[in-house]
């Protein structure tokens, strides 16, 4: 329960996807939650609102980010889903795949943009995830 105050951050960058930016943050902050745990009732609400947000039909990244915490979690028995060695070509291939469905295009510049932001994104969502397993509960200093 604790682990979806992650939500605060995911909404801001789908704010940011929906208005300013084309790269998807959210996608990217869905695919490292999804790697540290398997939440896909996080990814299903955070879909809902980014799809709010752009104006898509409701449920199209909702169904795509189902599907990618899916196949995180299906090989995560074989692979160390937080190991960025696994999970930056995984983001590159996902990414390209979100890219193509949301845009109908083929824009892998934006795909390796997106991997390359994956890593601080990631980096972000690990950190948070821990202290807030650490902790126990979320402190936030003022």
């Amino acid at each position: 329960m604790k682990s979806y105050f992650l939500l605060l951050p995911v909404f801001f960058f789908a704010l940011l996807e929906g208005t300013i930016i084309t790269i998807p943050l959210t996608f990217l902050t869905v695919l490292a939650w999804a790697a540290w745990e398997e939440n896909f009732f996080g990814a299903f609400i955070c879909g809902l609102f980014l799809d709010l947000l752009k104006g898509n039909p409701l449920g199209t990244s909702s169904l795509i980010f189902l599907l990618a915490t899916l196949t995180i979690f299906l090989y995560k028995r074989k692979f160390k889903a937080t190991n960025f060695a696994y999970f930056l070509p995984f983001t590159f291939l996902a990414s390209l795949l979100y890219i193509y469905l949301g845009n109908r295009a083929f824009l892998p510049r934006e795909a390796f943009l997106s991997s390359l932001l994956a890593f601080p994104v990631a980096s972000f969502v690990f950190w948070f995830l821990e202290k807030v397993k650490s902790e126990g509960q979320l402190k936030l200093k003022v």
